[in-house]
């Protein structure tokens, strides 16, 4: 009978360990040699199943949700896995500029020729464009509730009162002769509702007055 001394042992574990990691190897360079792709698809593996409790403590798991959490796109919010949680709003598209001019009351219908988004049939300065996003009829004289330009905490920007329904675009455009006009970034912020259910607004660029001579700002409406 052949006995292990206490000095073989060690050599003997080295020699098993060695011979398997020798294995693995020889197997990813036979397996690369045949081009074999390996790919790895990430998966979120979560913890357990079921529910379980003791006492005053309280588990419930589920086991193998994959890519947990919400995720947002347009007017869609999907929230994956099982125990995610959280608010999906779904905002639905304004009425266009031609639903909201052909939804006018009759006395708020401007006569034929000037229901262009570029026409003014008030006479105010005003075209109807600016209206459908301000939320204003567009026979309603407007000069007073125009956009502001304003500045806050050192930069300028433009404030006004606009409709929540219209599906229009805001944006701002710089120019400092009144020739050359470019578009300003902008920070947009709420500021709450109004009386009349529409809702405050400030659009901030990044300019300061000092920057340059002088500045005028106008506002940008596209239709979507």
């Amino acid at each position: 009978m052949a006995l292990l001394s206490e000095n073989s042992r060690p050599r003997a574990s080295a020699f098993r360990l060695w011979s398997t990691a020798a294995y693995l190897a020889m197997w990813v360079v036979a397996g690369s040699a045949h081009g074999q792709e390996v790919r790895l698809e990430p998966q979120v593996i979560g913890g357990g199943g079921g529910h379980g409790s003791s006492g005053s403590y309280a588990l419930s798991g589920t086991l193998g949700q994959p890519a947990a959490g919400p995720s947002e796109a347009a007017t869609v919010a999907v929230h994956a896995g099982f125990w995610t949680s959280g608010l999906s709003v779904v905002v639905e598209p304004g009425d266009s500029f031609e639903e909201w001019m052909d939804s006018l009351p009759t006395d708020q219908q401007p006569p034929p020729g000037e229901r262009g988004p570029e026409d003014m049939p008030a006479m105010d300065g005003v075209s109807n464009l600016l209206k459908y996003a301000l939320g204003i009829p567009p026979m309603t004289a407007a000069a007073d509730a125009a956009p502001l330009v304003v500045m806050h905490d050192g930069y300028l920007g433009i404030e006004m009162e606009r409709s929540v329904d219209a599906a229009a675009a805001l944006g701002i455009e710089v120019s400092e002769d009144l020739s050359l006009w470019l578009e300003a970034a902008h920070v947009e912020h709420d500021l709450g509702p109004a009386p009349d259910g529409r809702e405050r607004v400030r659009l901030l660029t990044g300019i300061r007055p000092e920057d340059a001579a002088r500045y005028f700002l106008k506002l940008r409406v596209t239709a979507e």
